[in-house]
This record gives structure tokens, C-alpha cells and sequence, in this order.
């Protein structure tokens, strides 16, 4: 395969799913979710939504859409998740920039920042801030080449002096583009590394817990698949931490990096070990652990976002394609590797789901998709992950009571009834067989809620035997019960 630019494989990966016939599925494959589309994009009001969202300090949703508005050139917006009213921020009208592939940044100073692909006075791209209203939109900075051009970072990265760390896929002295910080107070720009050519490495950066960048290149690297990177800002050296082998993913997603909470870089791929991958990298053993490997069609095939903590030990992450046809949203568990697809796109619940899941503070999901929906211009949909264990209201075994005390073996069934506020059947299974008197070898768990006991007893007293079960619901959330059975005296 070709070394392309982020930019190109979005356009290519548009028109294979523009080429997918058109059908409808059900846009919920797990129970352990309630799925929502909360906006249908009109054209006028944006088009193709590609960049994710962000929560911004309000509870608002911000993001930007890479086309449509009054000159189809690309619109920033907000959404009220309490009213579902959408406010266009800035129509894009070329001069100030157009096609925004990247999202939005909220600066310490409340205002949002961003770039765009193109337009300018170059058209190469721009760099841009504008209020939470709308007001005060300020074109703050044209690429002209030689300092970088076609910015696609995900979003711009703030540093604690105020200033913001991106990259461009393209320009700068090698034509590889270029990693650079923007000082908004100034409007100056400062190119602190040029990338190797050729053009496209598309980087993506983010601050890590250390006071390091780290980021990934689509490209590059010792195998030509991309590689995970990390800046020193001290002295703005860039060290390779790993280099994609193919076989261990290829083209990492930019932007797509993030630091999980235990420290670790987490990262999809958007091709390379079947059809993309989703790994973690420690940064100070510099080990890769492949936690997922897309296997299309059912599965899911070719991120075009990242992944982010969903609170409940899973990762969450979306495929433009795949599931069943436009995409997934998609879950992993990056200690067990247990994986499920949460919600399959099938046109009029959206296509094409891409940029990075927000997990809001009141703990939804929230995302876009750059097709489909009511006017096929794109959605926002939320995802409410279910945190709620079952509720156990009886559990009863038969038999209850083991007579005569023969010494026999005596299978037992338990029924459990159970009941989930989201999953309609969460799962029960004995875990464990305790006694009052001492019963070594006395019992056998046979299945998921059967068991054999020994109908005996020691001494003068009843033996009882308490039989725990754990019930489990699709987001695997546990609820605990038990009940006796009887060797009466």
C-alpha cells in the first residue's frame, strides 16, 4: 500500500461508504447501553462532522463540521445537551479557512481554538479562536509552507504558559510537515521540528502526565507503518518510542492518542494487523500490547478515531466500517481483551462514526458521524453506559432438602430471577459452594446453575450447604446472592 496522507484515506474511506448499499439495522448490539441520536445536521447548519466533540466548561458540546454552512466551507458549532439546540458558532467562507478536519480546543481563557485544512491567505490552512457564543472570531494565523501547511491534528494541545502545540500534515523544510506552537496572544507561530518528507506524516499530539508531548505519525517510522512519539519540551527533541511493524498495526489514527489513567498510551491504528488494531504502549518499558485486532465485516474495520475510558474498565472507540455495514462503536477491555461491539451504524442512526468519543461529566458518551441521519449530513449521538448492577429478587434450588442422608450424590438446580434496568437477560452462575460441617470433595458444580451435593451429614446437627451466585449483566456488572440447601438431622 501507498504511504497517504490522513487527509486521502478520509476521502477514500468516504467513498466506499458512500459505494455500500443502503440498509438499516439495529443500532444497538449490546443491552449494557441506551443509544440516542440527539442531532440530525441539515447541510445548512454544517455538514460531515469529522473531528469528535469536546465538553466544554458549560456542559455544552463544541466540534466543527468539515463542510457544509453558507459557503459549504465548514461551520464550528455548539450543541446545548440540555435543550438539543444547535448553535452555529462561524460559517467558514475560504478567506478565514475552510474544511476542518480537526476539532476544537477550549483554551484556559474560556475561548475555543482550532485549524483548518485549507483556505487562508495561502490556502494552506489556518489557525483560528473564537467565543463560546460566537462572538470574537478571530483568524489568527494563515499557513503559508514553509511554516507547515493542511493542519489535521485532531485539536490543538494548550500548554500551561497559554500557548497551543499542533502539527501539519504537510510543509515545512522537509515537506513532511511540521510540529510548531502558537502563541494566541502574539498571533506568532514558531516551527520547533520539521518531519521527514514525504508529505502526510499527520501527527497528533497530547500533554502527558510527565510534562512530555506525545503523539503518532500516519507515516514514517522504520517500516514506513507510522510510529508513537514523544517530545521533550525542554528541548523540543522528538524520540521514537515505537515504530508500527505492519503485523502490529499500520497508520496510526492522529490525534488518536491518549494517557489512560494507569499511565499507559493508548492508540488505534487505522490498518495493519487485519484491518486496524488497538494497542498500549507503555512509555517506560516502551512495550506494545495489541489489545484488539479489527477483523471485518462483523467486527468492525478501520478506526477513524481513538479510544477514551469509559468508567467501567472498558475502552470506547469507533469503525467507520464494518459492524454491519457504516461502522461501530466498540468497546475493550484492555485487561482481559473481552471485546463487543456497543452500537452498529446502519444509515438512518448515522454512518460513518469518526473522531474521538467525550465522555461527558454527568459520565454519557458522546460522538458524530459524518453520514446518515434524517438528512444524511451527519449526527451527534450519545451512548448512556449502564453502571447499574442487577437487582436478584429470589433464587430458589431444587431440591432444597437432600433426605435420606444416604451418602448419595443429588444434582441440584437453582433458578435465579433476576432483573436489569438495561440488559433484558443478565447472566447467573454459581461461584462457590460453602458448608457448616466440614464436606471436603461433598459437592461438584456441574454447569452455570447446577450442582451435585452429597446428601450427608457429620455430628448431630444439620448440614447446610449455601450455594453463592453472582448474576451479570452485558456491562458487566455484578450482583451477588446465595441460598441453602438442607441434609436435615
Amino acid at each position: 500500500m501507498n504511504m497517504i496522507g490522513v487527509r486521502h484515506w478520509k476521502k477514500a474511506l468516504a467513498i466506499a461508504v458512500m459505494a455500500s448499499a443502503l440498509c438499516v439495522f439495529s443500532p444497538q448490539a449490546l443491552g449494557q447501553s441506551k443509544f440516542a441520536v440527539v442531532y440530525h445536521f441539515k447541510g445548512s447548519d454544517g455538514f460531515g462532522p469529522m473531528a469528535g466533540v469536546i465538553e466544554g466548561v458549560d456542559s455544552a458540546l463544541y466540534g466543527t463540521t468539515s463542510q457544509g454552512g453558507n459557503a459549504n466551507l465548514g461551520t464550528a458549532f455548539r450543541f446545548d445537551r440540555a435543550t438539543s439546540a444547535l448553535t452555529t458558532l462561524h460559517h467558514f467562507a475560504g478567506t478565514d479557512g475552510s474544511v476542518l478536519y480537526s476539532g476544537l480546543a477550549q483554551g484556559a481563557d474560556g475561548l475555543l481554538y482550532g485549524s483548518t485544512f485549507g483556505g487562508g491567505a495561502a490556502a494552506l490552512g489556518t489557525l483560528f479562536r473564537v467565543g463560546t457564543d460566537g462572538q470574537n472570531f478571530v483568524p489568527g494565523y494563515s499557513f503559508s509552507g514553509g511554516d507547515g501547511a493542511k493542519p489535521d491534528d485532531l485539536n490543538l494541545t494548550e500548554a500551561v504558559d497559554g500557548t497551543f502545540y499542533g502539527t501539519t500534515s504537510e510543509g515545512g523544510a522537509n515537506g513532511g510537515g511540521t510540529l510548531f506552537r502558537f502563541d494566541p496572544a502574539t498571533g506568532g507561530l514558531t516551527t520547533l521540528y520539521a518531519f521527514p518528507g514525504p508529505a502526510g506524516v499527520d501527527a497528533g499530539l497530547i500533554a502527558g502526565m510527565d510534562g512530555n508531548l506525545y503523539g503518532t505519525t500516519y507515516t514514517g517510522g522504520a517500516y514506513g507503518s507510522g510510529s508513537v512519539f514523544k517530545v521533550v519540551p525542554a528541548t523540543f527533541d522528538v524520540v521514537t518510542l515505537h515504530d508500527f511493524t505492519g503485523t502490529d498495526g499500520a497508520y496510526p489514527v492522529p490525534g488518536a492518542l491518549i494517557q489512560g489513567s494507569d499511565g499507559n498510551l493508548y492508540g488505534t491504528t487505522q490498518q495493519g494487523g487485519g484491518y486496524g488494531t488497538v494497542y498500549k504502549l507503555d512509555p517506560a518499558t516502551l512495550a506494545l500490547t495489541t489489545l484488539h485486532r479489527f477483523s471485518a465485516p462483523n467486527d468492525g474495520r478501520s478506526p477513524l478515531g481513538g479510544v477514551i475510558e469509559g468508567g467501567d474498565g472498558y475502552l470506547y472507540g469507533t469503525t467507520v466500517l464494518g459492524g454491519q455495514g457504516y461502522g461501530t462503536v466498540y468497546r475493550v477491555n484492555p485487561a482481559t481483551l473481552a471485546y463487543n461491539i456497543v452500537v452498529w451504524f446502519g444509515g438512518s442512526n448515522g454512518r460513518s462514526p469518526s473522531g474521538n468519543l467525550v465522555r461527558a461529566a454527568n459520565g454519557p458518551l458522546y460522538g458524530v458521524t459524518r453520514l446518515g441521519g434524517a438528512y444524511n449530513a451527519g449526527t451527534i449521538y450519545r451512548v448512556s453506559l449502564d453502571t447499574t448492577a442487577p437487582v436478584i429478587s429470589n433464587i430458589t434450588a431444587s431440591p432444597s432438602v437432600l433426605r435420606p442422608a444416604n451418602g448419595k450424590m443429588v444434582p441440584v438446580a437453582l433458578t435465579v430471577t433476576a432483573a436489569d434496568a438495561v440488559d433484558p437477560a443478565p447472566k447467573s452462575k454459581i461461584t462457590g459452594v460453602t458448608c457448616n460441617q466440614s464436606a471436603a470433595g461433598d459437592w461438584q458444580i456441574t454447569g452455570d446453575l447446577t450442582v451435585n451435593l452429597r446428601a450427608k451429614r457429620s455430628g448431630g446437627g444439620a448440614r447446610v450447604y449455601t450455594i453463592s451466585v453472582a448474576c451479570t449483566d452485558a456491562s458487566s456488572n455484578i450482583a451477588t446472592g446465595s441460598v441453602n440447601v438442607t441434609v436435615p438431622k
